[in-house]
């Protein structure tokens, strides 16, 4: 995470269920993450053309619209190269496109589980 002269490192969190994506979220910011979060990869884009550069990426695969978040990881690294992506799915047949853009974890998601690559990836980014 960022020093205390540097803001802090600001996730993208992408979840269409409303629910876990907010436990989730504020169980970042609780953990002192600035949080961005977007309900879909397509909502997401917005966010990214406005100028909302995360330092990591969360995102699930699975999410109605035309993107998935495979598709999502790849433009946003394509764009901001340093970011740190973690892809989210319960099917782990994701894993190995998922590993080439970042980390892979499993759902369901708890919030234990979730905190700690986060935090791995913003120190290591």
């Amino acid at each position: 995470m960022a020093n205390l002269h540097q803001r802090p490192d600001r996730v993208l969190f992408v979840e269409d269920e409303v629910i876990i994506r907010l436990d989730i979220a504020i169980a970042l910011q609780e953990a002192g993450f600035q949080v961005i979060e977007a309900d879909t990869p397509d909502g997401a884009l917005p966010l990214l053309d406005a100028g909302k550069q995360p330092d990591v990426l969360l995102t699930d695969v699975r999410a109605p619209g035309k993107l998935d978040g495979l598709m999502l990881a790849r433009m946003v690294r394509d764009r901001l190269a340093k970011v740190s992506v973690i892809i989210v799915s319960a099917d782990a047949s994701m894993e190995p496109a998922a590993g080439q853009l970042g980390k892979f974890m499993r759902k369901p998601y708890h919030v234990r589980r979730i905190l700690e690559p986060v935090k791995e990836v913003a120190v290591h980014r």
